[in-house]
């Protein structure tokens, strides 16, 4: 079978009668599998159609699929496949790849010398080891964002955890930080809202920049001039259950299109995600007012 041909079989149904031609494609993901090989050195190989079943998973149901294959980063897709295999050239690739990304998680958590490998040893397993039913989490990368940025907030939450079980030593001026009050108590919500700063202020202007004019001026008049829903129906001559109808729509809308954008920054397991769009919804008003220079 034509990897063109495996690559339609495995995405949904509605999806694949939205692909280019079949010529097309072909050349398309001949090239794809040509570079990641090239990427890596020809250090290992994952069989083709495999490959290619498994990018083809990676696209979204909801877009274009010849637009979203182009977005994803699919050299790291088959870096990841290769480990997930259990590749020595793969897993050796890895490590290289990604060493940079974790040194500096264990730099700016301060994670003591003697202790870095225990880490580096329970990452390894939480990513390329089963568990039970489950594959391995490195299977979770969705390609969305590159490799090295997913790997390195898979280590920051493995830190997190050891030292949650006290398996880690936490310096002393750690310690009394970790006491003191602060408005993100989470340090895992503090280091991803300081890691992706820049990637989600430009997520959330993209996502304002969407919307109708009505649905910004909902929300201007409702986070900036605090007028309720009965000030807001009265604006726009309406009743109050409409006026709180149209508000609820716009902030989902917003915290949405939001998601979508940053989707192609980065590339975040399910509980990562939750833990960074709780965060985002949380401080939605006040992510407004920084962003659009509004002061209160």
């Amino acid at each position: 079978m034509k990897l063109a041909e495996t690559f339609a079989a495995a995405l949904a149904p509605s999806t694949s009668q939205r692909l280019s031609s079949g010529s097309e494609l072909e050349r398309r993901l001949q090239a794809v599998l040509e570079e990641a090989q090239q990427e890596w050195g020809g250090s290992f190989q994952c069989p083709p159609d495999e490959f290619v079943r498994y990018l083809a998973r990676r696209v979204p149901e909801e877009q274009e699929p010849d637009e979203a294959l182009g977005r994803l980063h699919t050299s790291d897709l088959y870096l990841a496949l290769g480990c997930a295999r259990g590749s020595a050239g793969a897993l050796a690739a890895f490590e290289t790849h990604c060493n940079a990304a974790t040194t500096k998680v264990f730099a700016r958590l301060k994670v003591p010398d003697h202790q870095v490998e225990e880490v580096r040893q329970d990452l390894r397993a939480r990513l390329f080891v089963p568990r039970g039913e489950r594959s391995a989490v490195i299977l979770q990368y969705t390609g969305r964002g590159r490799l090295a940025e997913w790997v390195r907030v898979a280590c920051l939450r493995t830190i997190l955890k050891q030292r949650s079980r006290k398996h880690l030593e936490v310096p002393v001026e750690q310690q009394i930080l970790a006491d003191a009050p602060t408005a993100e108590p989470d340090p895992e919500l503090r280091y991803l809202k300081e890691t992706y700063r820049g990637e989600f202020k430009d997520a959330f202007r993209e996502a304002l920049a969407s919307l109708s004019k009505r649905q910004r001026a909902l929300l201007r008049m409702y986070f900036f001039e605090e007028k309720n829903v009965d000030k807001l129906g009265a604006a726009f001559r309406v009743h109050r259950s409409t006026a709180a109808r149209w508000l609820a729509e716009a902030r989902s809308a917003l915290l949405a299109r939001t998601r979508a954008a940053l989707s192609h920054r980065m590339a975040l397991a399910d509980d990562e995600w939750q833990s960074v769009m709780g965060l985002i919804e949380s401080r939605l008003d006040i992510t407004f007012r920084s962003l659009l220079g509004v002061k209160k």
